[in-house]
């Protein structure tokens, strides 16, 4: 496992799921605006027709070439396709934490928003 010093090396680095199953190309990093602690990887799926879903950052591996997830590439197929650039809205937050099973709760923040991008 590598030690990566600034997060932001992780962009544009293949994601593979514990198979090591290429799922796509990492392109955001979202993290949590109460915590500062990375929440979901936004990854460009697709070779014709591109997608970007959410998968869940925690767990992550990462090697020079590549960052591993937690999940599998059958479980994010259906994974909340997001667009890149954006502010989610609370219903998109609450889908992606509901469809990965975890709680949701808005962020004590002026916004409101849970998720944020640094």
């Amino acid at each position: 496992m590598a030690i990566v010093e600034n997060i932001r090396d992780w962009r544009g680095k293949d994601v593979l799921d514990p198979e090591k199953d290429k799922i796509g190309r990492l392109e955001e990093v979202y993290f949590d605006a109460e915590t500062d602690q990375a929440m979901f990887l936004v990854v460009r799926t697709g070779v014709v027709s591109h997608h970007h879903i959410l998968i869940p950052a925690g767990g992550v591996i990462t090697s020079p070439n590549d960052v591993t997830v937690g999940v599998s590439k059958d479980a994010v197929k259906s994974a909340p396709r997001v667009e890149l650039g954006g502010e989610f809205s609370e219903e998109d937050e609450v889908q992606a934490f509901r469809y990965y099973g975890f709680d949701y709760a808005p962020a004590a923040t002026p916004s409101g928003r849970r998720l944020v991008r640094r």
